[in-house]
């Protein structure tokens, strides 16, 4: 499971984070923000356990060829007693006992073969009267039988299940399991990558814009205090104050559109950060990367050919 170690790594880094302590204005790099992502992303959280419960499931499928022990005891005791009454002679009894003994080993291999493996061993016991002594007294003999067999037995289907099993359907099935949840893992971790990417991107221009919103509506109220000045000592005509004055409510309107722009990019970067709204709702980023756009030559078929071979949903 080499690329699910591998995306567990990238996701698990050991990289700065913004966490729930930070208040107030917070700079804030993209790969802080991407860390803070991946350790926070709920969805993230369960699809990173998805791989590892696949790779179980596929290491339980090999049980079918895990063999299978048996063991079985029994033991016996049989009593004949003996014959006596008026018109009959006294006869001893006989006891015989015996134990039995089994054990087995069977299991199915790769091939659809089934084995098994077989042990048993019986121990008998036989008592019984050979004659009376001197005292009249019964004598008995005593006889033991061990008989043991073992033997192996092998049969392989030449025709059935030659091409699949069940066993073999479901290792083939599981393991096909284990590289989508992992393409799985890996697709989140783009989605999650590039909406944090763009988000912070998003943040950045809005934040520059408001600063560039707030240089325009300096100029216009610089031009429209000029603009007064000159009217009062009749350098300019009156129609042009009134301008002057248009031209600084747009100016403040713009600028009440890119404050509200920005805050919405805020929002759209913490809800990204965390689960928790509450925990950021007081922090203020301010992207602290510095962006030097660099030119990137495109090629349609390379694009193409890249977005077959390694888009996760196709693989």
């Amino acid at each position: 499971m080499k690329s699910c170690t591998l995306l567990g790594a990238l996701s698990l880094a050991l990289m700065p984070a913004i966490h729930a302590a930070d208040s107030g204005v917070r700079p804030v790099t993209l790969d802080e923000c991407v860390q803070t992502a991946f350790r926070n992303n709920l969805q993230l959280q369960i699809v990173r356990y998805l791989p590892e419960l696949a790779e179980l499931n596929l290491t339980g499928s090999y049980g079918a060829y895990d063999p299978v022990f048996q063991g079985a005891y029994g033991a016996d005791k049989n009593t004949r007693p003996g014959q006596s009454g008026i018109d009959q002679i006294k006869a001893p009894s006989n006891v015989n006992w015996s134990q039995d003994y089994g054990m087995g080993l069977n299991g199915l291999l790769p091939t659809g073969a089934d084995y098994r493996l077989f042990g048993n061993l019986v121990a008998q016991r036989n008592k019984f009267a050979v004659g009376t002594n001197f005292l009249g007294d019964d004598v008995f003999g005593y006889q033991s039988i061990v008989p043991a067999q073992a033997g192996i037995q092998l049969t392989q289907p030449l025709l059935r299940d030659m091409w699949i099993d069940n066993a073999r359907w479901a290792i083939s099935l599981n393991k096909k399991t284990v590289l989508q949840e992992e393409q799985g893992l890996r697709s989140q971790l783009i989605i999650t990558a590039t909406e944090v990417q763009v988000a912070y991107y998003n943040l950045a221009a809005a934040r520059q814009s408001v600063a560039v919103q707030k240089q325009a509506v300096e100029l216009a109220e610089r031009l429209l205090i000029e603009n007064r000045k000159r009217v009062e000592v009749g350098a300019l005509a009156p129609l042009e104050e009134k301008q002057a004055e248009a031209q600084v409510a747009g100016s403040r309107a713009d600028l009440i559109s890119a404050q509200q722009t920005y805050n919405v990019a805020q929002n759209t970067l913490k809800r990204l950060l965390t689960s928790d709204y509450a925990e950021l709702a007081d922090t203020i980023f301010e992207p602290s990367d510095t962006f030097k756009p660099q030119p990137y030559p495109f090629n349609r078929q390379e694009s193409w050919s890249r977005g077959l071979t390694q888009r996760p949903d196709i693989i």
